[in-house]
């Protein structure tokens, strides 16, 4: 996320750069304008691909089912603890591919 927000500081700053360039009359026509699109919609792209790596991410956190915390130990008389459960299920259980 950091390097996200240096590279938005970056294309920003150079955006700048171009129409300053460009009020003084320093470049060739046309060429603020298209730097000035390119950096736009390269931060743009860089902001809705962060966002959709952070959904992918929870996603696949989600989608792993695992419990949030796993009990050794129980003073329940009876009960089997979470993590025989889930030691029982990861070997007893079979993937398909």
């Amino acid at each position: 996320m950091k390097q996200t927000i240096s590279l938005f500081f970056l294309a920003f700053g150079y955006g700048v750069y171009a129409i300053i360039v460009m009020v003084l009359g320093l470049t060739v026509s046309g060429w603020a304008s298209i730097i000035a699109a390119i950096v736009f919609l390269s931060g743009l792209q860089l902001v809705v691909l962060g966002v959709m790596g952070e959904y992918i991410g929870k996603l696949y956190l989600e989608n792993k089912q695992r419990p949030h915390y796993l009990i050794s130990k129980t003073n329940v008389n009876g009960t089997s603890s979470l993590l025989d459960s889930y030691k029982t299920r990861k070997e007893g259980s079979s993937v398909l591919i």
